[in-house]
């Protein structure tokens, strides 16, 4: 399920932001939630082992974009659209249901107006389908160098890494979503770049990610596609990472 949210400036017409953002839609997320959900996903979320889970992602911020200022800020002029995902329907009722009271979002020192909410849930009728990023799809491990210490070694889309690093972690999702392990082999998952990626290095919270916007297509158990596309496909999905939209009458 997902919400598409249409913001707009309060005063004039014209929006700006600093490039690294991420943390700020972050904020404005759990700032609409119900205390109580709010405070499970940020302080607990899903565990798997020693990795937390938050079962939702957003996309960057869309809409016009002007040539950006000297102090390094986006500008964005008119009608900005946010995609917010999640296969927890208490989660996107929540939030809508939120939104649609406070009628403002916080970005930073920004205040966004609220001016629509869509709520939708993407239909998927086959075991394939083609997508596109809405915000960079990240697939990391972390490695230890010869000498000793930690780095964090980042797969592109085409890399036979990416795919596992993909699969396994749609795998852990699905298990905390629905309570059922599916083997690696039997997931039948293929993903393939369709076209040229662009990366995308953003920072947040002091922390450099790497990502990559692209066009991908998609074979696997409808199941496992929804979750995708709900949760969103990757690492960092929580951090605004990995969100997808389904292309129609690509055949």
């Amino acid at each position: 399920m997902r919400l598409q949210v249409t913001l707009a400036p309060q005063h004039g017409s014209i929006t700006e932001v600093m490039p690294n953002y991420n943390h700020f839609l972050q904020s404005a997320i759990y700032a609409n939630l119900s205390p109580a959900l709010a405070n499970y996903l940020h302080t607990r979320g899903f565990r798997h082992g020693e990795r937390a889970f938050k079962l939702f992602t957003f996309s960057r911020l869309m809409g016009k974009r002007l040539k950006g200022l000297d102090n390094g800020k986006l500008v964005f002029e008119g009608k900005l659209n946010l995609v917010i995902s999640s296969p927890i329907d208490e989660f996107i009722s929540d939030l809508g249901f939120n939104l649609l009271c406070n009628g403002k979002l916080k970005l930073g020192t920004i205040d966004l107006a609220i001016e629509g909410i869509e709520a939708r849930q993407e239909e998927i009728k086959g075991k394939e389908l083609i997508v596109h990023t809405l915000s960079p799809v990240v697939t990391c491990s972390t490695l230890i160098k010869p000498g000793g210490g930690k780095y964090t070694c980042y797969y592109q889309p085409g890399e036979g890494e990416f795919l596992q690093q993909i699969t396994m972690n749609l795998l852990k999702k699905y298990y905390l979503w629905q309570g059922d392990v599916i083997n690696p082999k039997e997931a039948n998952l293929e993903i393939k770049a369709m076209g040229p990626s662009r990366q995308i290095i953003t920072t947040f919270k002091g922390i450099i990610i790497k990502g990559y916007m692209c066009r991908l297509r998609i074979k696997g158990p409808i199941n496992l596609l929804h979750l995708a596309i709900d949760a969103g496909l990757g690492a960092k999905n929580s951090m605004g990472f990995g969100c997808l939209e389904v292309e129609r009458n690509w055949r």
